[in-house]
């Protein structure tokens, strides 16, 4: 069923997963974690537990991993719903749009390291772009799970008074959409976003 998700009411006959009801919870909560982060799509959530737990028969085990994804997503949706006014990740999402519209390249869930989304960014650039400002795939899961976004930052001409002034300008920008930021002034320093509450749109 790999392409479609399935709905609530299908029906989907399998035997019982071959797996221990420990690698039954922690598929749960992989997820679990994969939807409230709110990146994964349903494919690649259902991929991920495959390739994360390698799993030697998929077919065996691929119906249960599709459920679990459907019903977590139409929880997660069924939640936001009571969700009143901006979250902290909608002020994000604005603040990123806004970053953008003023020459730095902002991205979220970038790559899977800190080292490899500086070494990326710049294929994300135009030529109208000066800086830039990431978190990578581990900064999500840290954001999810504890409630502190660590952001990555940086000047294309690489001068460490081009790089403040990008730090600053990121700073500037997540506290007028409401967003707490730490930051020392240090260009070796990240930006911290925290507390945050992340709930994630879908």
């Amino acid at each position: 069923m790999t392409g479609r998700m399935p709905q609530i009411g299908d029906t989907i006959t399998t035997r019982e997963p071959m797996l221990s009801s420990e690698g039954l919870t922690q598929i749960r909560t992989y997820i679990a974690a994969r939807v409230g982060e709110g990146f994964d799509t349903y494919d690649e959530m259902v991929e991920g537990v495959v390739d994360y737990y390698a799993i030697k028969h998929p077919e065996l085990i691929r119906p249960h991993i599709e459920r679990v994804a459907c019903q977590m997503l139409e929880a997660h949706r069924a939640a936001q719903q009571h969700w009143t006014g901006l979250t902290d990740c909608d002020r994000l999402d604005r603040a990123f749009v806004a970053l953008e519209e003023a020459g730095i390249v902002a991205r979220q869930n970038f790559t899977c390291c800190q080292s490899c989304g500086h070494a990326e960014i710049g294929m994300e650039a135009d030529e109208s772009a000066f800086g830039y400002v990431f978190y990578h795939n581990q900064d999500t899961e840290s954001a999810y799970e504890y409630g502190s976004l660590m952001l990555a930052y940086g000047a294309f001409t690489h001068e460490d008074e081009d790089i403040e002034r990008v730090g600053k300008q990121v700073v500037e920008m997540l506290r007028q959409h409401g967003l707490p930021v730490a930051w020392n002034g240090s260009i070796h320093t990240r930006i911290a976003v925290q507390p945050i509450d992340w709930k994630k749109r879908r």
